[in-house]
């Protein structure tokens, strides 16, 4: 399910090694992760962001949920700071209005597989 929402939103599909412990899927709908700092910066990064793009108003609802859920979590474990990054500008002006600030723009993300 989500790598066909990965390829429909014309990204290559996350390998699911990748994906870390905290993250969740809501309704079907929506989904996104947690990376967590453990070294005590109380720093986190939000990742792997991703709907349905078949539905509609209720992937939005559903994003929503997730971003309230996994913030939520990360406030109880003390953790302060969030960073995300998106390219879609629809996705950025959600993540502002929820209080996201925007830092940069024009980057390109790079990962290395270390087999």
């Amino acid at each position: 399910m989500l790598e066909g929402w990965w390829r429909e939103h014309g990204f290559p599909p996350v390998p699911m090694q990748l994906l870390p412990p905290l993250g969740v899927i809501f309704d079907d709908k929506a989904a996104g992760w947690v990376y967590m700092d453990n070294g005590g910066t109380g720093f986190a990064m939000m990742e792997w962001l991703v709907t349905d793009p078949k539905a509609g108003i209720k992937a939005v609802r559903g994003l929503e949920h997730v971003v309230t859920f996994l913030l939520g979590e990360l406030k109880e474990m003390g953790y302060g700071f969030v960073f995300t990054s998106c390219r879609q500008e629809m996705l950025a002006k959600f993540l502002t209005k929820r209080g996201f600030v925007k830092t940069d723009g024009g980057m390109t993300h790079l990962v290395a597989t270390l087999q």
